[in-house]
């Protein structure tokens, strides 16, 4: 019961250059098509060409060089603070282009980060198989639809979910690659979902040398109203972001090793190939 399928192929017509391949149900592929059509941009993941083939939608996107930001990270023994920030950066920077044409991904998971280059960790994001247009920055009702572990808390309660939704997915990939660990996992669906509701995480579980303006950043983002939150620019300027010459070196000299991370990354992939990933929450009953 896979609900994706992603493989590489070459097209003899195209010089045997090389694309991703993207099977998913015509349920959501083909608001994914109609989106991504329209994008373009660095950091997303280019969409080429589409079809369609009984239940399924079939995207020819462009190629990466690398697998999902959690286990790219993983397979190394260890990764400083900097690579993190970088990540997040390029990420911030796509969800810029992508509020600028009234998108809301909430999608923000480890499976939606890709190692575009491996030189530098260039990642691009992709996965639009959630994403919302809204017609104000508040945005609209969104399914509670997804992997439980990053389904912002105003879908969760059935909230209107706009760009800030988007800020919270930000916060939980830093999170999650500041220590390892998935913040708001808990025993089952339903306790997830919860701990979300609440936004009840424990900052212990993050790695005891991280930066205090690693640790100020996701205080900021990790709110549980939307109103509560930073703007996307405000992320941009906030000082864990700076580009300056001492902020690079203190975050080249945090460094973590990625024993945790490889952990999450192993149960993360088995939950994405079974039938449950992505499936809906919509009738589930939270106290």
């Amino acid at each position: 019961g896979r609900f994706y399928e992603v493989k590489s192929v070459t097209l003899p017509s195209d010089n045997d250059k090389k694309f991703i391949l993207r099977t998913v149900p015509s349920t959501v592929g083909l608001q994914e098509f109609n989106i991504l059509k329209s994008l373009r941009h660095e950091r997303l993941v280019r969409l080429f060409a589409g079809y369609t083939s009984a239940d399924f939608v079939h995207l020819v996107l462009e190629y990466t060089e690398g697998d999902h930001i959690a286990r790219h990270l993983s397979e190394r023994r260890k990764y400083s603070e900097n690579t993190v920030a970088s990540v997040i950066r390029q990420v911030l920077y796509a969800l810029e282009y992508l509020q600028r044409n009234n998108l809301v991904h909430l999608n923000l998971q480890p499976a939606s980060i890709v190692v575009s280059k491996l030189e530098g960790c260039e990642v691009k994001l992709t996965d639009f198989s959630l994403a919302i247009r809204v017609s104000t920055p508040e945005g609209d009702v969104a399914p509670r639809r997804g992997h439980a572990d990053f389904i912002p808390p105003e879908v969760v309660v059935k909230d209107v979910a706009g760009f800030p939704a988007d800020i919270w997915g930000v916060g939980t990939l830093a999170f999650l690659l500041l220590s390892g660990v998935s913040p708001f996992h808990g025993d089952s669906y339903k306790s997830t979902l919860v701990n979300i509701a609440l936004n009840r995480y424990e900052a212990i579980d993050l790695y005891e040398n991280i930066t205090t303006e690693a640790l100020k950043f996701l205080f900021k983002v990790l709110k549980r109203l939307p109103r509560n939150r930073p703007s996307l620019q405000d992320c941009l300027d906030h000082k864990w972001l700076y580009l300056t010459e001492q902020a690079i070196k203190e975050r080249e000299d945090t460094v973590f090793l990625s024993n945790n991370l490889a952990s999450f990354v192993q149960n993360y992939d088995r939950v994405r190939q079974s039938e449950h990933y992505l499936l809906s929450f919509e009738d589930e009953q939270l106290p």
